[in-house]
């Protein structure tokens, strides 16, 4: 089966996929049931602690976790050091959130509305969202990210 993949600078990557002969090895499904475990417990504390109670408002603030780790990701890589000041803030439109989260816009220009209201995202005069990720949050994901890097290391070493 023929797949492709769209790369940021626009070209495709055509590859083949064979999900349904592929297997998988303890390694790979420990770590993704170790990374599953993770988002889930970081999902759990930024909805408790930031008070959101709506299903879908909780995705969107993980849209906006998810841009903030990519913006800060290439804001690694294009300054070449090993650690940044602050996480990015992830800056998002309504439009990049609904595609994105498969919301329809109005939603989400409602939720987003109710989570400037909590005072979870702020919006700038550009009428573009922002989120500054909780330090709890991010503590989190670092103490999750660290225990997928000893776990990767404690497997590969049994493989």
């Amino acid at each position: 089966m023929e797949k492709s993949i769209y790369q940021p600078d626009g070209g495709v990557d055509i590859f083949d996929v064979d999900i349904i002969n592929k297997s998988f090895s303890l390694r790979e499904i420990a770590l993704v049931q170790s990374f599953s475990n993770g988002i889930i417990q970081d999902i759990k504390n930024i909805t408790l602690r930031s008070k959101i109670n709506d299903h879908t408002e909780l995705v969107i603030v993980c849209a906006f976790l998810l841009s903030s780790s990519s913006d800060t990701t290439r804001d690694l890589m294009q300054l070449g050091r090993e650690s940044v000041d602050k996480m990015s803030t992830g800056v998002l439109s309504i439009a990049s959130l609904s595609d994105m989260t498969g919301i329809p816009r109005q939603t989400v220009r409602r939720k987003c509305i109710s989570l400037e209201q909590k005072g979870v995202i702020v919006r700038d005069k550009s009428r573009l969202y922002c989120c500054d990720i909780p330090s709890f949050a991010i503590e989190a994901i670092l103490q999750q990210v660290g225990a997928l890097i000893k776990l990767n290391a404690r497997l590969s070493a049994t493989v």
